[in-house]
Parts: C-alpha cells; sequence; structure tokens
C-alpha cells in the first residue's frame, strides 16, 4: 500500500491556501529561514486541515533553491523509509523530497473521488497510479521508477499487494508518457486517466 510519508496522517478534506494563509502559518512557526535546521523544521511543523498544502512551500519559505548545500536527510523526518529510500534520500535529499511531496499531492487528488484513503482497493490503486504519473512528469521514467521501486521494497508487504502496487505504478507511468507527449499532461488529465482505466477494468485492486 501506499505509505504516505506524512505517516499516520490522512487529509480528511482536499484544502487550499492562500499565499498569506501559508506565510502567516510559517511565521508562527517562528522558524528561521536560511538556517541549515530550516527545511526540516518547517517539514515537521504542525500543521492543520486548513493549512495542510502549506508545507509544500517550505523550500521556498526557507529558501532552498539558494541554498542547497542545506544538509539535512529524509530518513530524520520519516523513519518509516526503505534502506532504498533512504539511500535516494542520501544522494539527493532536497530532490527526493520534492518526490515525496508529489505523494501527498496524490492522496489531495485522488480524495477528489474517494472521501476515505483504503488500502488496497480504488483509493489505494488511486494514489499509487497518480503518484506515478506525477513523478514521471516531474523528474522522467527513470527517476519515478527508482522513486517507486524503492518504496516498494518492504519486506513485509505482502506478495498480492505488492503486485497489485507495481501493476499500478506501472500504469501510471506509461498513461503519464503518453499524455507529456502529446502535451496534455495536467493534474486534470492524469486523473483522468485513472478513472478511464479503472472503467475498462485496467487498475488492480484486491478488494473493493
Amino acid at each position: 500500500m501506499l505509505r504516505l510519508l506524512l505517516m499516520t496522517v490522512i487529509i480528511a478534506i482536499a484544502s487550499s491556501s492562500s499565499a498569506d494563509d501559508c506565510l502567516d502559518w510559517f511565521k508562527k512557526t517562528d522558524i528561521k529561514p536560511n538556517t541549515k535546521d530550516c527545511l526540516i523544521d518547517c517539514s515537521i511543523a504542525p500543521i492543520g486541515m486548513g493549512d495542510f498544502m502549506c508545507r509544500n512551500r517550505c523550500d521556498e519559505f526557507c529558501k532552498v533553491s539558494q541554498a542547497k548545500e542545506t544538509i539535512f536527510k529524509l530518513s530524520d523526518l520519516y523513519p518509516g523509509l526503505t534502506s532504498a529510500e533512504r539511500a535516494l534520500a542520501a544522494e539527493d535529499p532536497v530532490k527526493a523530497l520534492d518526490a515525496y511531496r508529489l505523494s501527498w499531492k496524490a492522496e489531495e487528488l485522488c480524495h477528489s473521488l474517494y472521501a476515505k484513503s483504503k488500502t488496497n482497493d480504488a483509493s489505494d490503486a488511486c494514489r499509487h497510479f497518480v503518484w506515478a504519473g506525477l513523478l514521471t512528469n516531474s523528474y522522467g521514467k527513470d527517476y519515478a521508477l527508482k522513486i517507486l521501486n524503492a518504496h516498494e521494497q518492504d519486506p513485509f508487504q505482502p506478495k498480492e499487494e505488492l503486485a497489485m502496487d507495481n501493476s499500478n505504478n506501472r500504469l501510471g507511468i506509461l498513461h503519464s508518457e503518453t499524455l507529456i507527449k502529446d502535451k496534455k499532461f495536467s493534474d486534470e488529465t492524469i486523473l483522468e486517466s485513472f478513472k478511464r482505466s479503472l472503467k475498462k477494468s485496467e487498475i488492480v485492486k484486491l478488494k473493493e
């Protein structure tokens, strides 16, 4: 199943925050920008349902793009990572964190179709399909596969769940490649691709 890197937090409602709201949220954390611990502190700062997506702008508030020498480990933020995920985080922590932020976005997009996030059902399949598509659009097929394959290297995951996840990951990549080639990729089109695949029974799910 897709273990979102917000650990046990599941989006209950899709929400969006204005730039001013997110800036106010960041200011209230008392985190200092342009410091080596800013990104870590921002990424684990308390959030509510109204400002959930503000964490996506931590790099902006911390000016990571101007200070990529900032050193942090993704595994420090999310101890549930597989060893393969920790290795990718060590290679390029900023890129890895950005990639995993897309899993939060996939959760948000799929929430528009499913009120609750469950496991091994269509909502789970949606998160995998959409995350794979978002990763492919942002980083290309090769890096998307690295992230997705690393994420699935959980020795405790049942084989049938692994097969389901891998199948939906691959399908998400294939559909996103077509959309990218046709210059039609967007949040909406990858979600629509999932819906069509589900209707055609191409999506793998273990339960209704």
